[in-house]
């Protein structure tokens, strides 16, 4: 089954969306997560959201489904990585960049 994921995340460089996970029980309860950067007032933020797909259309998602689970800063635009993956336990595991810069200048690698 092919999803269309809509294009709310457009960033440049090293942003915009970092990983997807389906569900295991996608086939049934439709949910996906996103983990992706994105501006807020101007600062740059990672956002882990939950989204459902579409009753309308099994090919696209809800937009009106969004839940962000939560957000956190980043303080470059470069070395954020990311990825969302469900291990074989059934829980989603998110992992992250060090927030980067050249050089790393607060240390975080």
């Amino acid at each position: 089954m092919k999803v269309e994921v809509f294009s709310l995340i457009c960033q440049p460089g090293e942003a915009g969306l970092l990983g997807l996970a389906f569900h295991p029980d996608y086939k049934n309860n439709g949910y996906f997560f996103r983990n992706y950067t994105t501006k807020v007032s101007g600062n740059l933020e990672t956002a882990i959201v939950l989204y459902k797909v579409s009753n309308a259309d099994a090919n696209r998602a809800d937009p009106a489904s969004a839940t962000v689970l939560f957000t956190f800063d980043q303080p470059f635009d470069n070395h954020n990585g990311g990825a969302v993956k469900f291990g074989p336990d059934g829980y989603l595991y998110i992992s992250t960049g060090d927030g980067g810069s050249w050089g790393d200048p607060g240390n975080n690698g």
